[in-house]
């Protein structure tokens, strides 16, 4: 009966693991950095949709045939990928520091902490960004389409 009792219980923890493993929540994930977070409605952080904006440069010349083909890299990785986002690239005006932005809006923290965390989006990372971005910044905010209705 002791073996059942150990095996039950090894079947139990092993249910469970995956909702143990969860995301990490917003307020611990960015912990090391100065936020408003605590200023959100309560839940927005973990229910609303996230947008992530990366101002960005590149090493090649804007409209260069190298800029192009990272911008078309770019878009066709991130829109690849299995976390839906809506994926938007501009062309920056101000300040003139960045010549890209790209904003990524993801349905809720759960979705934008799967992409952080994919494998496929770290090698585009390792790969591709890092090699041909020289400068960038980065803002993470939640939607908000509930206080001006």
């Amino acid at each position: 009966m002791h073996d059942f009792r150990k095996c039950a219980l090894l079947l139990f923890v092993l249910a469970i693991a995956p909702a143990q493993a969860q995301t990490q929540p917003p307020e611990e994930f960015l912990a090391k950095r100065d936020t408003n977070i605590t200023q959100l409605p309560k839940g927005w952080s973990t229910t609303r949709p996230i947008q992530l904006a990366i101002a960005f440069t590149l090493k090649s010349a804007p409209n260069s045939v190298e800029a192009n083909a990272f911008l078309k890299t770019l878009h066709a990785s991130m829109t690849a990928l299995p976390e839906k986002m809506d994926f938007k690239l501009y062309r920056q005006v101000t300040p003139n520091r960045f010549q890209y932005t790209v904003t990524m809006t993801f349905p809720n923290w759960d979705v934008y902490m799967a992409h952080e965390k994919s494998e496929a989006f770290l090698k585009y990372y390792r790969e591709h960004w890092k090699p041909a971005v020289t400068d960038a910044e980065e803002r993470l905010a939640v939607v908000d389409d509930e206080t001006v209705r």
